[in-house]
């Protein structure tokens, strides 16, 4: 999947915060809280865990393509099966399977990077896109 840095930019400006009393929350943890972002395309979605202001889980879709990482190390890749299914059981967020990749698709975690750092407006969001840019860093030194 290739995705134009035109359309990286529209993309991550169309991000929009969903209210967060529509998700469940796993945790009974009150000081663990959960994000949700929308952006105008369909499946594409940033689901956030945060535990004190840092980041314990995050989870992002994008055009059947997924990055999900538990900090500090662990990142990994992958595609959903929405596209696979029919549009009446896919139009539901609960419905997302995701399948792992062998590897780590690092072209796209840039991408994701390279839209996210178009929302500075977003703490959040750069929150997210320090992340992701410090797991690049960690790959790039061990290449």
């Amino acid at each position: 999947m290739e995705i134009h840095t035109s359309e990286l930019k529209a993309l991550g400006t169309s991000l929009r915060l969903i209210n967060t009393e529509l998700m469940k929350v796993a945790e009974t943890d009150p000081q663990v809280k959960r994000f949700w972002y929308q952006g105008q395309e369909s499946y594409f979605d940033i689901m956030i865990e945060m535990r004190a202001q840092a980041i314990t889980w995050l989870q992002i879709t994008l055009r059947g393509k997924v990055v999900s990482c538990r900090p500090p190390n662990a990142l990994w890749t992958g595609e959903t099966e929405e596209l696979d299914v029919p549009p009446a059981v896919a139009y539901y967020p609960a419905s997302k399977k995701i399948r792992d990749g062998a590897v780590v698709n690092w072209d796209f975690v840039q991408a994701i990077v390279t839209l996210l750092s178009h929302r500075s407006d977003e703490p959040m969001l750069t929150q997210v896109c320090e992340l992701l840019t410090g797991q690049l860093n960690q790959h790039f030194e061990t290449v």
